[in-house]
């Protein structure tokens, strides 16, 4: 088992369109795991990020149990992926408030058995 981080590195909130706003991640978007792996969110010291929300595209199934949550103490959110017996892809929604509007990006993790 090992642990992914995951950085937060910027924000790019779109006002016209909240739900195309982005965020710039050490990933690049895109995860891949194996099945028991911790996956820790880096999030910064001032960061309008206020929560990770992970769910499947059918929304048939969550491959973290239990789902991400926030690091006591710290701005960092950590989820640890289940068991899986083939391969997952699932999108999942970090949001973020800032000047008063909520704004979400939605990455993908592959997570391998």
């Amino acid at each position: 088992m090992a642990n992914h981080e995951i950085c937060i590195l910027d924000a790019h909130p779109n006002p016209g369109h909240p739900d195309k706003s982005s965020l710039r991640l050490s990933d690049n978007g895109l995860s891949v795991i194996n099945s028991g792996d911790t996956v820790t969110w880096i999030i910064p010291e001032g960061s309008m990020i206020s929560s990770i929300v992970v769910f499947d595209d059918n929304r048939n199934s969550n491959v973290f149990a239990p789902d991400p949550k926030p690091v006591p103490g710290s701005t960092s959110w950590m989820g640890t992926a289940k068991a899986v017996t083939s391969t997952k892809q699932e999108t999942y929604t970090i949001c973020w408030s800032q000047n008063g509007m909520t704004y979400c990006f939605d990455p993908k993790i592959v997570v391998n058995p």
